[in-house]
């Protein structure tokens, strides 16, 4: 049927790759459309959220506060992700703001999977635009993106204002937070994106845990492979500079966690930090920086470990 459908001066095989690049593009299409029916499905469920609490008898916010909200900035005129992440850190921080406010009064009930919708949406969005700055396309602007990873902080610490979240929603969450490590470590593009992703840490007690156990992990990888070099110089392996000069970027972010509200490593995350201690030592004469900050690192997360060492 192919090699009888095609016009003429162009071969079977050319006919079938061209129906099949047709068929990728109508796919690509309708993804489009279905991604953007699901955004503006979840704009209407925010704005239904806030209209909700606005319109509460108790609501101390009053027209004028509804006015103010419903005249935000709703990232018109940006490039859509930028109007995506705009939207979506103003729906959160409205509802944070609302909540501050009125307190328990305005606790929601029933509507926790609209915010973490929210939440996952807003993190997919941020992972997305940090994955293609790093394969060369522009960066949105840095303050939206360390807005918005710092207005989902605020909002997964604030009392009342989610449900408890699902398991595949905690799973979601992580595998951004995982993919946004591995971004980090693995750039070569330092101060293009380094610096911003280190700027926007998710400093929640929700995902805390998590993020530094995906830190650890990763730093625990690196030196292990600065060891594997050090042992095996015969063999010439090179060292992974890039990775080696992100890893401070790691190291900073884990003592920004360990210092916010003065948290300290869980059981859960001990023996990643052993593992952490162990290598300062064999590490410290050739890569006595990195030896320093493994140091630090484990005495902030662990005090007690400074004890014995």
């Amino acid at each position: 049927a192919i090699i009888k459908s095609k016009p003429s001066g162009r071969s079977g095989r050319q006919q079938a790759e061209y129906l099949a690049a047709e068929l990728n593009r109508e796919d690509e299409t309708w993804k489009t459309k279905a991604r953007d029916l699901k955004e503006e499905v979840l704009r209407l469920r925010q704005e239904l959220v806030l209209t909700k609490l606005l319109s509460k008898p108790n609501n101390s916010a009053g027209a004028g506060e509804e006015h103010h909200l419903s005249e935000s900035d709703s990232g018109c005129g940006t490039g859509s992700r930028e109007r995506a992440i705009s939207e979506h850190t103003r729906f959160l921080q409205n509802l944070s703001g609302l909540l501050q406010l009125d307190g328990p009064a305005l606790a929601l009930s029933g509507e926790g999977d609209v915010v973490w919708d929210s939440v996952l949406h807003l993190l997919s969005t941020v992972v997305d635009a940090y994955r293609e700055a790093g394969g060369g396309r522009l960066l949105p602007q840095p303050g939206l993106l360390i807005q918005a990873s710092q207005v989902v902080a605020r909002v997964l610490d604030q009392r009342g204002i989610h449900q408890r979240p699902p398991v595949q929603c905690l799973g979601q969450s992580e595998d951004s937070l995982k993919e946004l490590v591995d971004l980090l470590l693995n750039n070569s593009q330092l101060n293009k994106v380094g610096e911003v992703q280190s700027n926007t840490p998710l400093i929640c007690g929700l995902l805390r845990p998590t993020l530094v156990r995906l830190l650890l992990s990763n730093i625990n990888h690196l030196t292990q492979h600065l060891r594997d070099t050090c042992q095996v110089r015969e063999r010439q392996q090179p060292v992974d500079w890039a990775r080696y000069e992100n890893s401070f970027y790691l190291f900073w972010l884990l003592e920004h966690l360990s210092q916010a509200g003065r948290w300290k490593c869980g059981a859960e995350n001990q023996d990643l930090l052993a593992q952490l201690e162990s290598q300062v030592l064999p590490l410290s004469e050739e890569f006595p920086l990195l030896a320093l900050y493994m140091w630090r690192v484990t005495a902030l997360l662990d005090p007690m470990s400074a004890a014995r060492n």
